[in-house]
Order: C-alpha cells, then sequence, then structure tokens
C-alpha cells in the first residue's frame, strides 16, 4: 500500500472516530427533555441525575437550576432545594422561574405567608403570569379557601385552555368541596392534554379507587400507664378497629376496646358510622361493655359536623362539630353536650381544635369542660400536635373534675400505613395523676 493511501485511510478513520466520539457526547438540550419526561412520569431520581449531568454544559445555568431545585423538592429534600434557587438567584436576581420555584418551596413547606408574597411580587410585574396565578391558586387550595382556589385556576384557564397545573388543581379544588362531577370534568380535559403525566395518572388512581373499590383501614394501639398511687403501676389499654369506607363515602366501623385498671378488665365493643361528605356529615355509634366496671355498660353518641365559614383572604376556614353522648353506669347515666371546631390557620399548615361542653353527672349536678389543641403538618407525612382538657371525666361510677396534657406525632411510612406515638398526663382532682404511653399503627387497603 502506499504512503498516500495510508495518509488517506488514517485521516478518514481520524474523521470517523472524531464524528463518533461527537455523537456521543451528551446534548443539552436532549438531557433537559430527557429529565423533563422522567419528571413527568414521576421517576424523580432519575430526573434528578440527568439534569446534573445537564449542569456542566448549560450556557447560563438558571434553567437547570430550577429544575434541579424543583425535582430535588418532590423528593423532600426542601434544604437543598431552597439553597439551590437562592444561590442561582445571586446571580440572576430578576430569574421570574426561580422566584416562582423558591414560591412553590415555600408552599411545600407549608410557609403559604412567603410564597404568595413572592407570587404577588411576580404579578406586580406581569399581572397575567399563569404560573404566578396557579401558585397563588395551589396556595389557596392548601389553606381550604376553595373559592378563591377555583377562581385562580378558572382565571389560568382563560389564558391558557391547555394548562395541565390549573386543570389538575381544579380537580384537586373541585373534588375537595364535594363537586365530584365537576371534579371529573377538570381530570378528563387534563388527561386529553397529557394522559400519561404523573398528575393525571395518580389521581386518575385515587379516583378509581375511590369510585370503583371499597376501602378498609386497620387500626390497632396498645397503651400503659403509671399511676402516683402504690400498687397501681401496670394499666394497660388495647384497642383495635376495623373501618370501612364505601363507594358513597360512607363509613361503618367497629371498635374493640379493652380497659385493665384497679385490677378489673372491661372490654366495650362499639359499632357505628358515618354518613356524608366533605362539608357536612352525620354520626351514629352505640357501645356496650357486658358487666361493665370501668367502661360505661351501654353508651349511646350521635353527632354532625358541618363547614361553619369558608376561608377567605383575612382568615381562615372554620368547621363545627356537635355531638351528644349518653353513658350508662351501674349507678347512674352520665350525659355530655359538646361543641368542636376546628379553625385552620390562613398563612401556615396547621390548624386550631378549641372545643366547649356541657356534662350531666351521676348526681344530676350539671358542669361545664373546654379544650384547646394545635396541630401542625410539619412535613408532608410527619403531623405533631398538642391538646389540653379541662373538663369532668367519670371513672368507677365517680366524676371528677380532670386536667389532661397530651403531645402527638404521627408519621405515615407509606400513603398507606402509619404509625402514632401518644403521650399525655392526667390528673384528676384530690385522686391520682396519670402517665400514659400508647403507640398505634394504621394500615389502609
Amino acid at each position: 500500500m502506499s504512503i498516500n493511501r495510508v495518509k488517506i485511510l488514517l485521516f478518514t478513520l481520524s474523521l470517523f472516530t472524531a464524528s463518533v466520539l461527537h455523537a456521543a457526547e451528551p446534548n443539552y438540550d436532549d438531557l433537559i427533555q430527557e429529565s423533563l419526561l422522567l419528571r413527568n412520569s414521576g421517576e424523580f431520581a432519575q430526573s434528578e441525575a440527568i439534569l446534573r449531568q445537564a449542569l456542566p454544559l448549560a450556557n447560563e445555568t438558571n434553567e437547570v437550576d430550577y429544575l434541579l431545585a424543583m425535582v430535588i423538592a418532590f423528593q423532600e429534600r426542601f434544604t437543598e432545594s431552597m439553597g439551590i434557587l437562592d444561590s442561582s438567584l445571586q446571580k440572576y436576581p430578576e430569574d421570574i422561574q426561580l422566584l416562582l420555584g423558591k414560591a412553590r418551596v415555600h408552599s411545600y413547606q407549608g410557609s403559604y405567608r412567603e410564597a404568595i408574597e413572592i407570587a404577588d411580587q411576580v404579578l406586580a410585574l406581569n399581572s397575567t403570569d399563569i404560573e404566578a396565578i396557579a401558585l397563588k391558586a395551589r396556595v389557596y387550595y392548601y389553606q381550604r379557601r376553595y373559592g378563591p382556589a377555583r377562581a385562580q385556576f378558572n382565571a389560568v384557564l382563560a389564558l391558557d385552555a391547555f394548562n395541565l397545573e390549573s386543570l389538575i388543581g381544579l380537580y384537586d379544588v373541585e373534588l375537595a368541596a364535594g363537586n365530584e362531577a365537576a371534579a371529573e370534568s377538570a381530570l378528563d380535559r387534563a388527561a386529553r392534554i397529557s394522559p400519561d403525566h404523573i398528575d393525571v395518572v395518580t389521581r386518575r388512581e385515587q379516583n378509581t379507587h375511590l369510585s370503583n373499590t371499597n376501602a378498609h383501614i386497620i387500626t390497632a394501639s396498645y397503651g400503659r400507664s403509671n399511676l402516683d398511687l402504690p400498687g397501681y403501676q401496670d394499666w394497660q389499654a388495647r384497642n383495635l378497629e376495623y373501618r370501612y369506607l364505601s363507594q358513597s363515602g360512607n363509613q361503618l366501623y367497629l371498635r374493640s376496646e379493652n380497659a385493665q385498671r384497679f385490677g378489673l378488665n372491661d372490654t366495650l365493643m362499639e359499632i357505628g358510622g358515618v354518613i356524608g361528605g366533605t362539608n357536612s356529615s352525620v354520626q351514629l355509634s352505640v357501645a356496650s361493655t357486658p358487666g361493665g366496671e370501668i367502661l360505661p355498660r351501654q353508651r349511646f353518641r350521635l353527632g354532625g359536623n358541618v363547614l361553619l365559614m369558608q376561608a377567605t383572604d383575612t382568615i381562615g376556614g372554620t368547621t363545627l362539630g356537635v355531638s351528644y353522648t349518653q353513658s350508662r353506669y351501674d349507678n347512674a347515666t352520665v350525659k355530655w353536650l359538646k361543641a368542636d371546631f376546628t379553625h385552620y390557620l390562613l398563612n401556615f399548615n396547621a390548624w386550631l381544635t378549641p372545643g366547649i361542653g356541657i356534662i350531666r353527672d351521676e348526681t344530676g349536678k350539671q358542669t361545664t369542660g373546654w379544650n384547646i389543641g394545635a396541630h401542625w403538618q410539619a412535613r408532608p407525612r410527619l403531623l405533631v400536635g398538642y391538646n389540653y382538657t379541662d373538663a369532668p371525666d367519670t371513672e368507677l361510677n365517680v366524676t371528677t373534675q380532670t386536667n389532661v396534657h397530651h403531645i402527638y406525632t404521627r408519621f405515615d411510612l407509606t400513603d398507606a400505613t402509619n404509625i402514632r406515638l401518644d403521650l399525655s398526663r392526667t390528673s384528676r382532682q384530690n385522686s391520682y395523676t396519670q402517665d400514659t404511653i400508647v403507640f398505634s399503627i394504621q394500615h389502609r387497603f
């Protein structure tokens, strides 16, 4: 072979090798598109990995910074996500997408005031910014302000009839407000736009589950108590409940409560049901304890819940629950009439539960009692709370003024299973102080 032919061959080979290597190099735009497909299908960890490959290839990093921060937030790593956004905003302080990303992370954490402030900051620059309007609508939904949320989502859809986020948001709002037909219509529109999007798929699965499949919930708990009385250091309580949620949203439950105190052992059996939906319901239950010495021999309870006030721009929503309970013991009947309120705080993922009641004890004497609770959804899977009660309580056929301090935490292990830990201190006037710990597990299938 001549030297010239060798040179031509080597040159051709070098061109081929270079073209292959060039083709193998990752392309920024292709990586972004791949990450979006993974994100939209719910593969957040894989989407994050692709975005980290795209980051060093970007001429300007604001786009990939935003996308990376959001998929990290979707994995509940909020501090890391906020750090990326803050760092990028130092380089791009007027980037609208980065600002709205920061607002979204605030909303995921329950910092609603901060989220609204950033959205309003963006809307002051552009009153028709679709992302800012949709974000405010989503925050209103989190605050249970369904009327303003619906209006904001519809405002987006008036600007962009194919806005998937607002159609999904409208579905969530209508479903929460009890308008199932309107919710289904919004979801159908979203499915026509992107049937494989994770938000559409998950809501379709939830909707199918709620519409066509009856749900079952099992809850089991075990508790132990110590008293400051000699000889009463080992009280125990066991509870087991089965709850059936029908296709129509009504519920039926069976509950067993076993109590061991003062060397006595009682088991109460209860059957009850709930009829109604999100905004109003009626509850009824009856219970019996054969030979009851600690727990009531018979108990009847009737109650109802109603949406008292929908959230507005200045105050959160409030619900009211009213119940009447009649418990028969060996020597007399004790009656309770109680009103419980739930007030949702406007700018926090938290709510308060004050209540007041009137009791007529075994002697015919009427006494009032009250309680207050504070509850905070600290993380998407973590709920913590505190309750204080100052009210009469009946034990061993005697009603005594009682104070209770109670704290609890609940953690969702999965979408179907959660665990809960309760700690309480009960002080019965002129009687004893009791410390109790209760562990519970709940599973839905």
